[in-house]
Protein backbone atom coordinates (compact mmCIF):
# COMPACT_ATOMS: atom_id res chain seq x y z
CA UNK A 1 0.00 0.00 0.00
CA UNK A 2 2.80 2.27 0.77
CA UNK A 3 4.79 1.58 -2.66
CA UNK A 4 1.23 2.25 -4.36
CA UNK A 5 1.02 5.58 -2.32
CA UNK A 6 4.56 6.63 -3.11
CA UNK A 7 4.27 5.53 -6.78
CA UNK A 8 1.53 7.97 -6.85
CA UNK A 9 2.63 10.96 -4.99
CA UNK A 10 6.01 10.17 -7.69
CA UNK A 11 3.55 10.06 -10.94
CA UNK A 12 1.95 13.70 -9.25
CA UNK A 13 5.13 15.24 -8.59
CA UNK A 14 6.29 14.51 -11.70
CA UNK A 15 3.08 15.91 -13.72
CA UNK A 16 2.90 19.02 -12.04
CA UNK A 17 7.09 19.98 -12.65
CA UNK A 18 6.23 18.85 -15.97
CA UNK A 19 3.44 21.74 -15.96
CA UNK A 20 5.38 23.95 -14.34
CA UNK A 21 8.33 24.11 -16.63
CA UNK A 22 5.49 24.33 -19.53
CA UNK A 23 3.50 27.18 -18.06
CA UNK A 24 7.25 28.90 -17.34
CA UNK A 25 8.46 28.35 -21.03
CA UNK A 26 5.37 29.72 -22.72
CA UNK A 27 5.20 32.74 -20.23
CA UNK A 28 8.90 33.17 -21.12
CA UNK A 29 8.17 33.08 -24.48
CA UNK A 30 4.82 35.52 -24.11
CA UNK A 31 7.35 37.82 -22.43
CA UNK A 32 9.49 37.91 -24.42
CA UNK A 33 7.40 37.82 -27.21
CA UNK A 34 5.75 41.29 -25.47
CA UNK A 35 9.24 42.24 -25.07
CA UNK A 36 10.33 42.65 -28.71
CA UNK A 37 6.91 44.45 -29.95
CA UNK A 38 5.96 47.77 -30.65
CA UNK A 39 3.08 50.46 -31.34
CA UNK A 40 3.12 51.33 -34.89
CA UNK A 41 1.04 54.29 -36.00
CA UNK A 42 -0.28 54.70 -39.48
CA UNK A 43 -0.73 58.44 -40.62
CA UNK A 44 -2.93 59.92 -43.37
CA UNK A 45 -0.06 61.59 -45.17
CA UNK A 46 1.78 58.23 -45.43
CA UNK A 47 4.63 58.35 -42.58
CA UNK A 48 4.59 55.62 -39.88
CA UNK A 49 5.73 55.95 -36.86
CA UNK A 50 7.23 53.27 -34.38
CA UNK A 51 7.56 53.33 -30.72
CA UNK A 52 5.63 53.50 -27.46
CA UNK A 53 3.05 55.48 -26.74
CA UNK A 54 2.88 56.17 -23.33
CA UNK A 55 -0.35 58.34 -23.03
CA UNK A 56 -3.53 58.79 -25.49
CA UNK A 57 -7.18 60.24 -24.97
CA UNK A 58 -10.02 60.25 -27.38
CA UNK A 59 -8.49 63.56 -29.43
CA UNK A 60 -4.37 62.58 -29.40
CA UNK A 61 -1.82 59.98 -28.65
CA UNK A 62 1.58 60.26 -27.08
CA UNK A 63 4.07 57.90 -28.34
CA UNK A 64 7.83 57.95 -27.78
CA UNK A 65 9.97 57.02 -30.49
CA UNK A 66 12.85 55.09 -31.16
CA UNK A 67 15.57 57.74 -30.77
CA UNK A 68 13.49 58.60 -27.89
CA UNK A 69 11.87 61.99 -28.44
CA UNK A 70 8.13 62.11 -28.40
CA UNK A 71 5.67 63.14 -30.57
CA UNK A 72 1.80 64.14 -30.07
CA UNK A 73 -0.41 63.42 -32.69
CA UNK A 74 -4.22 64.10 -33.40
CA UNK A 75 -6.17 60.95 -33.70
CA UNK A 76 -8.11 62.76 -36.60
CA UNK A 77 -4.54 62.22 -38.63
CA UNK A 78 -4.07 58.51 -37.91
CA UNK A 79 -5.54 56.06 -40.69
CA UNK A 80 -4.63 52.33 -38.21
CA UNK A 81 -2.80 51.76 -35.29
CA UNK A 82 -1.21 48.24 -34.48
CA UNK A 83 1.22 46.55 -32.36
CA UNK A 84 4.08 44.78 -34.39
CA UNK A 85 7.34 42.84 -33.91
CA UNK A 86 10.32 45.82 -33.12
CA UNK A 87 12.72 46.26 -36.35
CA UNK A 88 16.21 45.85 -35.35
CA UNK A 89 18.20 48.37 -36.46
CA UNK A 90 20.83 47.70 -39.62
CA UNK A 91 23.75 47.02 -38.57
CA UNK A 92 26.04 49.51 -40.67
CA UNK A 93 29.89 48.84 -41.96
CA UNK A 94 32.08 50.31 -44.33
CA UNK A 95 31.92 48.47 -48.12
CA UNK A 96 34.44 49.92 -50.19
CA UNK A 97 33.58 48.76 -53.73
CA UNK A 98 37.10 50.19 -55.51
CA UNK A 99 39.54 52.04 -54.78
CA UNK A 100 43.25 51.64 -52.98
CA UNK A 101 44.00 49.32 -50.66
CA UNK A 102 47.04 48.75 -48.20
CA UNK A 103 47.51 46.54 -45.58
CA UNK A 104 50.18 45.14 -42.89
CA UNK A 105 50.12 41.58 -41.44
CA UNK A 106 52.13 40.29 -38.90
CA UNK A 107 52.25 36.62 -38.30
CA UNK A 108 54.13 33.21 -37.41
CA UNK A 109 54.77 30.32 -39.79
CA UNK A 110 55.97 26.93 -39.04
CA UNK A 111 57.78 24.24 -40.71
CA UNK A 112 55.43 21.38 -39.98
CA UNK A 113 57.96 20.37 -37.25
CA UNK A 114 59.68 22.13 -34.50
CA UNK A 115 60.26 25.93 -35.77
CA UNK A 116 59.10 28.86 -35.52
CA UNK A 117 59.51 32.52 -37.12
CA UNK A 118 58.32 35.77 -37.04
CA UNK A 119 56.61 37.09 -40.15
CA UNK A 120 55.76 40.78 -41.10
CA UNK A 121 54.28 41.83 -43.99
CA UNK A 122 52.63 44.57 -45.89
CA UNK A 123 51.09 45.39 -49.47
CA UNK A 124 49.17 48.15 -51.09
CA UNK A 125 47.56 48.20 -54.26
CA UNK A 126 44.09 48.63 -56.22
CA UNK A 127 41.08 46.84 -55.57
CA UNK A 128 38.99 46.47 -59.04
CA UNK A 129 35.69 45.01 -57.16
CA UNK A 130 35.15 43.62 -53.82
CA UNK A 131 36.29 40.00 -55.43
CA UNK A 132 39.63 41.02 -57.15
CA UNK A 133 42.34 43.48 -55.88
CA UNK A 134 45.74 43.78 -57.39
CA UNK A 135 48.98 44.90 -55.26
CA UNK A 136 52.45 44.50 -54.38
CA UNK A 137 54.23 44.26 -51.37
CA UNK A 138 57.41 42.86 -49.21
CA UNK A 139 57.89 41.05 -46.19
CA UNK A 140 60.61 40.37 -43.55
CA UNK A 141 60.57 36.68 -42.58
CA UNK A 142 63.64 34.00 -41.66
CA UNK A 143 64.30 30.37 -41.93
CA UNK A 144 66.64 28.91 -39.60
CA UNK A 145 68.10 32.11 -38.97
CA UNK A 146 68.50 32.74 -42.56
CA UNK A 147 66.60 36.33 -43.03
CA UNK A 148 64.88 37.25 -46.36
CA UNK A 149 63.07 40.19 -47.65
CA UNK A 150 60.54 38.70 -50.50
CA UNK A 151 59.26 41.48 -52.88
CA UNK A 152 56.30 40.06 -55.26
CA UNK A 153 53.44 40.71 -56.40
CA UNK A 154 49.40 39.49 -54.76
CA UNK A 155 45.93 39.45 -55.49
CA UNK A 156 43.22 38.93 -53.34
CA UNK A 157 39.96 39.31 -52.57
CA UNK A 158 36.61 38.64 -50.48
CA UNK A 159 34.07 36.02 -51.29
CA UNK A 160 31.10 37.12 -49.74
CA UNK A 161 31.64 41.13 -50.12
CA UNK A 162 28.00 41.93 -49.25
CA UNK A 163 28.50 40.50 -45.71
CA UNK A 164 30.28 42.15 -42.61
CA UNK A 165 32.14 38.91 -42.17
CA UNK A 166 33.42 37.49 -45.34
CA UNK A 167 36.09 34.58 -46.02
CA UNK A 168 38.68 35.99 -48.67
CA UNK A 169 41.55 34.43 -50.73
CA UNK A 170 44.99 35.51 -51.78
CA UNK A 171 48.30 34.84 -53.55
CA UNK A 172 51.43 36.34 -54.21
CA UNK A 173 54.97 35.61 -56.00
CA UNK A 174 57.63 37.39 -56.31
CA UNK A 175 61.69 36.92 -55.59
CA UNK A 176 63.19 36.53 -51.78
CA UNK A 177 66.38 38.60 -51.48
CA UNK A 178 68.31 37.12 -48.33
CA UNK A 179 70.05 39.91 -46.05
CA UNK A 180 73.24 37.97 -45.41
CA UNK A 181 73.61 36.51 -48.70
CA UNK A 182 76.85 34.37 -49.15
CA UNK A 183 79.03 36.22 -51.83
CA UNK A 184 82.90 34.83 -51.79
CA UNK A 185 85.38 33.39 -53.83
CA UNK A 186 85.00 30.06 -52.31
CA UNK A 187 81.25 29.46 -51.78
CA UNK A 188 78.00 31.98 -52.54
CA UNK A 189 74.15 32.16 -52.59
CA UNK A 190 71.70 32.83 -54.94
CA UNK A 191 68.18 34.24 -54.84
CA UNK A 192 65.22 32.81 -55.67
CA UNK A 193 61.47 32.62 -55.94
CA UNK A 194 58.89 33.30 -53.29
CA UNK A 195 55.49 32.66 -53.78
CA UNK A 196 52.21 31.93 -50.72
CA UNK A 197 48.50 31.39 -50.80
CA UNK A 198 46.17 30.85 -48.49
CA UNK A 199 42.22 31.26 -47.33
CA UNK A 200 41.16 33.55 -44.24
CA UNK A 201 38.03 35.76 -42.70
CA UNK A 202 37.91 39.72 -42.92
CA UNK A 203 35.89 41.83 -40.67
CA UNK A 204 34.73 44.93 -41.51
CA UNK A 205 33.70 47.54 -39.19
CA UNK A 206 32.14 51.35 -39.52
CA UNK A 207 34.81 53.04 -40.54
CA UNK A 208 37.07 52.15 -43.79
CA UNK A 209 39.61 49.72 -41.06
CA UNK A 210 38.99 46.35 -41.05
CA UNK A 211 40.70 43.26 -39.86
CA UNK A 212 41.59 39.93 -41.59
CA UNK A 213 42.86 36.44 -39.97
CA UNK A 214 44.76 34.02 -42.68
CA UNK A 215 46.33 30.97 -43.07
CA UNK A 216 48.01 29.98 -46.22
CA UNK A 217 51.61 28.22 -47.22
CA UNK A 218 54.53 30.11 -48.11
CA UNK A 219 57.62 28.73 -49.81
CA UNK A 220 61.03 30.63 -50.49
CA UNK A 221 63.35 29.23 -52.58
CA UNK A 222 67.65 29.58 -52.77
CA UNK A 223 71.15 27.75 -54.01
CA UNK A 224 73.96 27.78 -51.99
CA UNK A 225 77.09 26.94 -54.15
CA UNK A 226 80.54 25.62 -51.90
CA UNK A 227 84.05 25.19 -52.90
CA UNK A 228 84.98 21.25 -52.47
CA UNK A 229 88.93 20.48 -53.05
CA UNK A 230 89.35 16.99 -54.64
CA UNK A 231 91.52 14.29 -53.11
CA UNK A 232 94.35 14.62 -55.63
CA UNK A 233 93.89 11.53 -57.25
CA UNK A 234 90.25 10.53 -58.10
CA UNK A 235 88.08 13.38 -57.50
CA UNK A 236 89.05 17.43 -58.58
CA UNK A 237 88.07 20.28 -56.82
CA UNK A 238 84.84 21.46 -57.91
CA UNK A 239 82.12 23.51 -56.78
CA UNK A 240 79.18 21.88 -55.11
CA UNK A 241 75.15 23.58 -55.76
CA UNK A 242 72.29 22.67 -53.11
CA UNK A 243 69.52 24.34 -54.35
CA UNK A 244 67.32 24.65 -50.68
CA UNK A 245 63.76 24.79 -50.71
CA UNK A 246 61.82 26.26 -47.28
CA UNK A 247 57.84 25.44 -47.26
CA UNK A 248 55.98 26.43 -44.03
CA UNK A 249 52.62 27.14 -42.72
CA UNK A 250 51.59 30.74 -42.13
CA UNK A 251 49.27 32.47 -39.50
CA UNK A 252 48.44 36.01 -40.46
CA UNK A 253 46.78 38.68 -38.68
CA UNK A 254 46.28 41.94 -40.70
CA UNK A 255 45.13 45.79 -40.11
CA UNK A 256 44.06 46.93 -43.88
CA UNK A 257 42.40 49.98 -45.18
Amino acid sequence: MNNSANLNMKKIIIKYFIFSSLCLLAFSLTADAQKNMEDVLYLKNGSILRGQVIDQTDSIIRIRLIGGSELVIDTKDISNRTSEKALKPPKYFHNKDKGIYSLSSIGLHHDFESNLDLLIETSLGYQFHPRIAVGVGANLTSYYGNSFIPVFGEIRGEILPKNMVTPIYYGSAGYGFKLDRLDEVWGYEDNGLYYAYGLGVKIKSQSSLNFTFSVGQQVQEFTHTWFTRGNGWDTEDRFVTTEILYSRIQFKFGLGF
